[in-house]
């Protein structure tokens, strides 16, 4: 079997998933731009495999920055994470320091080919120096891989991060779910684990031939690129919802990003008054009761302030610390009374328990029951059962019976 084939599925694979993604909206998310970009990448790696391949070599300096172009997929991974949990977050001055090591490793090696008579060819997918390849080469390499593992673990710290400090900003965080993110980050990290310790750059012996190598890569690249594209689709509610600013009928507001909204148990720089927060705790209370924002599934910490007109960090504090909670369990606390009232009226006849809970707010019947045995001390069928008579012998249909 042609091992060309390998490479040839990969950029077919790649660049269909590019045309997928690009028609999928009228207007990408900032996330599926740097997955295309992602993608864009392993085209280019492909190409130069399936060119080295070949008996003629043509496209000399294309190929050779083809081949160095790997070294960006650990920052794009990095980036597309940092995207998909920020939403719209602009790509920064300082992100173009991820180009750094890129940058570096074509100039070592164009340098050494042009300046040098330790000039180059390119063979069966690798680059081969005519005099042996440079130490300070070999070194970067091998420096670079490590970093790329680096990238993906800081990737995966971050969905981590995320996963825990949920309740502080959304008040329905089971609805979130990273798992999905948090996969695909500890597979593209293992598939490289096993690519570097088969490439003989890494430990100086060859575990794998060159044509188990080409399946190997080609095959975890068309894969990790099937399953990015997939989840774009498929948790669209994950992508929408971890972007702080969402709120049904309003519009994005993505100037803060996550990274600025996760709050600290002491706020030692907030500049946050006593009696300052003991205003704002007053209208945030005022606020609740009379615009019932917790009816809405989606509330997040972002929804609160921006109404209050304060910072996201600002409303944490005063729900922190004037209140004793996080954001999770005091608006679920409304949710809780929400429902008790609504019960106490008999203003739904022929619903169900979850029926009514889920016009309070929540979105989860295991959210619901857990925060309302938590916060009374008794199931929501035994509170419905101890006021039937109050409601004029109105029966409630528990979805547990």
């Amino acid at each position: 079997m042609d091992i060309r084939l390998f490479f040839i599925l990969g950029i077919l694979q790649s660049l269909f998933l590019c045309v997928v993604i690009g028609i999928s909206g009228k207007r990408l998310a900032q996330s599926q731009w740097i997955l295309i970009l992602w993608l864009v990448t392993l085209i280019m790696n492909f190409y130069f495999y399936w060119v080295s391949f070949s008996d003629n070599v043509f496209g000399f300096d294309f190929l050779v920055i083809c081949w160095g172009i790997e070294i960006l997929q650990g920052p794009l991974i990095y980036l597309y994470t940092r995207s998909v949990l920020n939403g719209r977050t602009n790509i920064r001055l300082v992100d173009l320091m991820h180009l750094i090591p890129y940058g570096t490793v074509m100039a070592v090696v164009f340098s050494v080919h042009y300046l040098t008579a330790n000039t180059l060819t390119i063979s069966n997918g690798y680059i081969i120096f005519k005099t042996g390849a440079p130490l300070v080469l070999k070194v970067l390499i091998n420096i670079i891989k490590l970093i790329t593992l680096t990238y993906i673990g800081i990737s995966i710290y971050k969905v981590y991060s995320r996963t825990q400090g949920l309740s502080q900003y959304h008040s329905n965080p089971e609805r979130i779910n990273l798992t999905w993110l948090r996969l695909f980050l500890m597979g593209i990290a293992v598939g490289d684990l096993i690519l570097y310790m088969a490439v003989p750059d890494m430990l100086g012996f060859y575990m794998l031939s060159d044509f188990q190598i080409a399946a190997l890569s080609t095959a975890t690249g068309v894969a990790f690129s099937y399953f990015a594209s997939f989840v774009n689709y498929r948790h669209q509610f994950e992508l929408n919802a971890l972007v702080v600013g969402v709120s049904v009928g309003n519009e994005q507001n993505a100037q803060e990003p996550f990274d600025e909204v996760v709050t600290e148990v002491k706020y030692r720089n907030s500049g946050l008054s006593e009696a300052r927060a003991l205003e704002l705790s007053y209208s945030l209370m005022q606020y609740m009761s009379d615009a019932k924002p917790y009816l809405n599934k989606n509330l997040t910490l972002r929804d609160v302030a921006r109404d209050l007109n304060v910072t996201s960090n600002t409303v944490s504090q005063v729900i922190n610390e004037c209140m004793k909670k996080n954001f999770f369990e005091f608006i679920n606390e409304y949710r809780v009374q929400e429902f008790k009232q609504n019960i106490k009226r008999g203003q739904h006849d022929n619903y169900t328990i979850l029926a009514v809970a889920q016009e309070c707010g929540f979105a989860s019947k295991s959210t619901f029951y857990s925060t309302f045995k938590k916060i009374t001390g008794q199931t929501p069928a035994d509170f419905v059962k101890s006021h039937q008579a109050t409601f004029r012998g109105t029966k409630l249909v528990d979805v547990s019976s």
